[in-house]
């Protein structure tokens, strides 16, 4: 617990000399310790589901070299092209390929 000077007064003492009188009020200050380790342990939990999710969507990317491997006919059945799967596996990582691709074989499918 610290303190904090809410009002200082100044006044003169006896022989002259300016003083300054405060009125401190008690303030809560947390153990910066705890607090501190609360907030690394967050940012660690963060920084972990950041590359655990980076980490998916590679595997989920380099799926698409299975895909790739199909010939054109079962290309044809699913609904795609291979420029289509080309074409997604350019797509950045933060978008999910396989739902473009299924958007693209529902638009051919109607």
């Amino acid at each position: 617990m610290s303190t904090l000077c809410t009002q200082a007064t100044s006044f003169s003492t006896a022989n002259g000399n300016p003083q300054s009188k405060c009125a401190e009020t008690p303030v809560h200050t947390p153990s910066t310790g705890s607090s501190a380790k609360a907030v690394f342990e967050k940012l660690g939990k963060t920084i972990t589901q950041f590359f655990v999710i980076r980490y998916n969507q590679r595997i989920d990317r380099q799926a698409f070299k299975n895909v790739l491997a199909l010939d054109d006919r079962m290309l044809k059945d699913i609904g795609v092209s291979r420029q289509d799967v080309k074409w997604a596996s350019r797509l950045p990582l933060s978008e999910d390929a396989a739902i473009k691709l299924e958007q693209i074989a529902r638009r051919r499918k109607y």
